[in-house]
């Protein structure tokens, strides 16, 4: 009976030990070590069913039992292949095949993809590990992947606009100066830093803001919040959004919806932002064209997602942002219906609009085709003065539109093309054809489901358009 009692006794210490999962806040470090079946998180041995492996000098970690080291909830979809990991408010999907990783809904490209072996999906450890804060480090001397805490407790959340704590920075070299100033309710802001200024630039709605990402620099000693009270902006936010690589944010918080202008100095060493409300009625009629429809679906998913239902929801989308900022829109078809080619085309000229936008999802027969692009008509031979330059602006469009996809998709660029599309060839106007996303790629149709993604494509548009508008006012 003595003996029976002591086993059971050591089975609960062994299965307390190998079992319970260590509090985040006491993890001190993680190791995998490839060619073992097990890991560790600090000194406590814990099995797996697979083992971590190198494959084109690449090394490979179970990301289920990474998760579960990191102290991360795991759900797993299997008819999407796809990965969600749960960490303090912080969610993680991945795709098997796909090397888009997405953060909070932030889109990024990894430089590999999850795979699928013997029932496991396995990744390099760094894009998890770091998409919570934590750091990874290789140790070549027993090949071991090595994944450590914050050095401080993770205060930050990926889904805040900014993130870090001017104290941390109060003993840093100030890296950036920010003046700001309002004249004839147009705002001004100057960002200056010591070296080249790399950014990149959102803009946002519920509630309205512009998002400026300044690359490689941190914030110094720029105060977290600067109040203003402008017409247009009413404060400004600042944030050391990332760390390696280092990214300060600045949110400019908007009383209105606004456009804005940004132009680096010539030695790229100081950015000058201007953001101002358009006059009412200035802009001439924007025909959006959500591709396909009624008997027409279009490209079909994989899993069914039809691309006309996707198209008409973005258009709709970009109609209402752009109805906020006082720019007349017309759709070409506002129901599930069938519109031809040319009728398309046709009403745009009927209306003698000023732009013309064609909204589609891409799809090709390998399902690992993905990204984003914008299509535009070109053809010099013999062409009239007014359609060449009708042609060079679309091209203009086609480039800005792109570059704003981009920035808040953060899909594959497949570039600005050229071709001989209908809708965009008999037209009077500059007009641009997008392919926002691949709907018969597996992860990117799962985007493609979801709305916050959807208003994104529509985000990116809109902004497109609204800076192209800008460029022929300047």
């Amino acid at each position: 009976m003595h003996i029976k009692i002591k086993i059971l006794f050591i089975f609960f210490i062994l299965f307390f030990i190998f079992a319970l999962p260590v509090a985040a806040s006491e993890i001190q470090q993680i190791t995998f070590v490839v060619g073992q079946p097990s890991y560790l998180v600090n000194d406590q041995i814990k099995p797996m069913d697979a083992a971590t492996f190198i494959e084109n000098n690449r090394t490979y970690v179970p990301v289920r039992y990474l998760g579960e080291a990191l102290n991360a909830r795991i759900n797993w979809n299997q008819k999407t292949k796809m990965v969600m990991l749960y960490l303090n408010n912080n969610r993680v999907d991945l795709n098997i095949g796909s090397k888009i990783i997405t953060v909070n809904g932030q889109t990024n490209q990894m430089d590999v993809a999850p795979v699928l072996k013997n029932n496991r999906t396995y990744l390099p450890a760094r894009p998890i590990a770091e998409a919570f804060f934590f750091k990874v480090k290789w140790e070549k001397e027993g090949s071991k992947v090595v994944v450590f805490p914050p050095e401080k407790p993770a205060e930050t959340n990926v889904l805040s606009e900014t993130t870090g704590n001017s104290k941390e920075n109060e003993s840093e070299e100030t890296t950036l100066e920010l003046k700001i100033s309002e004249e004839n309710s147009l705002t001004k802001a100057t960002v200056t830093a010591f070296q080249q200024i790399n950014y990149k630039i959102l803009k946002l709605t519920a509630p309205d803001r512009l998002i400026i990402d300044i690359q490689d620099i941190r914030p110094g000693n720029l105060p977290p919040m600067v109040i203003v009270n402008f017409e247009v902006v009413s404060q400004v936010r600042v944030g050391w959004f990332n760390r390696n690589p280092d990214i300060t944010r600045l949110v400019f918080d908007l009383n209105k919806r606004a456009f804005y202008r940004s132009c680096l100095s010539e030695d790229k060493k100081t950015l000058t932002v201007e953001i101002f409300t358009p006059k009412p009625g200035e802009e001439k009629l924007v025909v959006l064209d959500p591709g396909h429809g009624g008997s027409e679906p279009g490209a079909v998913g994989p899993t069914g997602l039809k691309e006309k239902d996707v198209n008409l929801d973005v258009a709709k989308r970009v109609k209402e942002i752009l109805a906020s900022q006082n720019i007349k829109t017309e759709l070409t078809r506002e129901g599930d219906n069938y519109v031809g080619l040319y009728e398309r085309s046709g009403m745009a000229n009927n209306l003698d609009a000023g732009l013309f936008v064609s909204i589609h999802m891409n799809a090709h027969k390998n399902r690992d085709a993905n990204g984003t692009s914008v299509f535009y008509y070109c053809y010099y031979n013999e062409q009239k003065a007014e359609e060449i330059v009708r042609q060079e602006k679309s091209k203009e469009l086609a480039d800005i539109t792109q570059q704003n996809l981009l920035n808040l998709l953060g899909l594959k660029d497949r570039g600005v093309q050229q071709a001989n599309f209908a809708v965009v060839r008999t037209i009077n106007m500059p007009a641009i054809l997008v392919e926002a996303a691949f709907i018969s790629n597996y992860a990117e149709e799962n985007l493609l489901t979801q709305e916050y993604f959807r208003q994104k494509i529509a985000q990116a548009i809109a902004q497109g358009i609204t800076d192209f508008i800008i460029t022929q006012k300047a």
